[in-house]
């Protein structure tokens, strides 16, 4: 091994017998090093947070148990120097599940009172807490133990290529995903496959915004123009795509190792605080903003072009005065907060519709394997219409553009009940690290290729509320399509990539 290398894996104290010789020539001279934390950035004084709000309120007992499940999903999923891609699905989905406790306790009330169904979504809230403890069980047994390799080898890769060719995969990467986009709407049989396409651009968004904070010599300034410029192309979609940019930056930043100075901190304070009030304003603009978009017309389209979305965008937000923000800040946390479909679930499962045994898990295991080309008779899906049926609540549908599922939770205990909706939920877990081990460790995408990859894998399954039909075809897909990426593209375009 070379000196170098041993270097650095001395200052993050850990054995580097799993990195090759290739790799270990090479020297790694990062500015942002540091010794491996055992726990997240900033854990600390927000878990502290916490147990203050616990303390002042008539739930404190459940928002008690949701400051342990956060605690102990922390201490299983982190892994420094890797992307925490499995640390941000657990914790958002922590957060769509507690957000209603800790909300309900600043008011005063307890959560039946705050609920609009009453005592049965505390149920459903203590059923998803447990449930969040066994997926993340699920995949940390997956993604096994942290190799120090690993963590070395994508540096020593990114310290091989300057900036500037990292830039350039990213540009090559966004210019791919455009073409997808734009076949998308021509070749719907392949709307799926493109999608994964698509979704290449943040694997190299990641990559770059990784090796911009591993290199000691990159230009932060390059790395903000690209992020800005991604930015302003996710503003005036149908959906509220500007949040994805920042998830994977802040992704990549935290895989780097970046210090949490005092100044970073400040940072990361004013990007979240930045991201909350785009939120808000998004949420008080986005009826009106999709009628403009959709041409009128009930269905999720763009009919006018970028620029005339964005003069919408600040036409729209210049009418917004304090009274309607403040009725939108309620409206984005009651629509982050998202146990109360499965509360209506538990109340309308098996009361007035029984337990289907399965049959909606299978069906979503089956599905991507089922081509429409060779089974035209397989069922569209439907998100709205299962929701109606298995709660009775008459939610809005495909009529009125819009789809508006139950979540994989409450699915799983559509199918198996409270009990044996636990062990389906471990699957999805053993699933979801597996994929993740998969990108990282996998022969042809070790190391820095599978740092950008995982992400862009994973991110479909972080919301709480995705439907486990949509959810599997998304991820099946996506891994043939990756493999295929990883294994005849990658060596016959870039084979440096897959260089130790």
């Amino acid at each position: 091994m070379a000196q170098a290398t041993r270097a650095y894996a001395s200052r993050v104290s850990v054995n580097v017998t799993n990195l090759t010789p290739s790799a270990a020539r090479l020297p790694v001279t990062s500015r942002n090093a540091q010794r491996p934390s055992r726990w997240p950035p900033l854990i600390w004084p927000f878990v502290m947070f916490l147990l203050v709000l616990a303390a002042t309120g008539p739930n404190s007992l459940l928002a008690l148990a949701a400051t342990i499940v956060l605690v102990l999903g922390c201490a299983m999923l982190w892994r420094p120097g890797e992307p925490p891609i499995l640390l941000y699905i657990f914790c958002f989905q922590w957060l769509q599940v507690s957000l209603l406790v800790f909300t309900a306790n600043m008011n005063g009330v307890s959560v039946g009172e705050f609920s609009s169904f009453g005592d049965v979504e505390e149920t459903a809230i203590w059923l998803s807490l447990v449930g969040l403890l066994i997926v993340a069980a699920g995949m940390r047994l997956a993604v096994g133990r942290w190799q120090a390799g690993e963590l070395a080898l994508a540096r020593v890769q990114i310290q091989r290529t300057r900036q500037l060719k990292w830039l350039l995969l990213y540009v090559l990467a966004l210019m791919a995903s455009m073409i997808a986009k734009e076949l998308e709407e021509t070749v719907s049989g392949l709307a799926q496959p493109l999608q994964a396409v698509g979704a290449l651009k943040w694997t190299f968004f990641v990559i770059f915004t990784f090796a911009s904070f591993v290199r000691a010599d990159a230009s932060k300034l390059v790395w903000f123009a690209v992020f800005a410029t991604e930015f302003g192309l996710s503003l005036g979609s149908y959906f509220s795509d500007f949040r994805h940019v920042i998830i994977y930056a802040v992704l990549g930043m935290v895989a780097a190792g970046t210090r949490f100075s005092p100044l970073t901190a400040t940072g990361l304070a004013i990007v979240a605080a930045t991201t909350l009030a785009l939120g808000i304003v998004w949420t008080a603009i986005k009826s009106d903003f999709r009628h403009f978009v959709s041409g009128g017309q009930r269905a999720q389209i763009v009919t006018v072009d970028h620029s005339e979305r964005l003069n919408k965008l600040w036409e729209l937000t210049q009418e917004l005065d304090s009274a309607r923000l403040g009725e939108a800040a309620n409206e984005l946390a009651q629509r982050v907060s998202y146990t109360g479909f499965f509360a209506a679930t538990i109340e309308y499962v098996p009361r007035f519709v029984a337990h289907e045994n399965g049959a909606i898990w299978l069906d979503a295991v089956a599905r991507p394997f089922m081509p429409r080309m060779f089974f035209p008779e397989k069922s569209a899906i439907d998100d709205s219409a299962r929701t109606n049926k298995y709660t009775g609540l008459g939610v809005a549908g495909q009529e009125q553009g819009t789809s508006i599922s139950i979540g994989y939770f409450g699915e799983a205990y559509i199918d198996f009940g409270r009990y044996g909706m636990m062990m389906i939920l471990f699957a999805a877990g053993l699933v979801f690290g597996l994929i993740y081990r998969w990108a990282l460790r996998g022969r042809y995408s070790r190391g820095v290729l599978g740092t950008g990859l995982a992400p862009a894998l994973l991110i479909p399954a972080a919301a709480f509320e995705t439907s486990v039909t949509k959810l599997a075809g998304s991820l099946v897909v996506s891994v043939i399509v990756i493999w295929l990426f990883c294994r005849f593209v990658v060596p016959a375009l870039a084979p440096w990539l897959q260089k130790e």
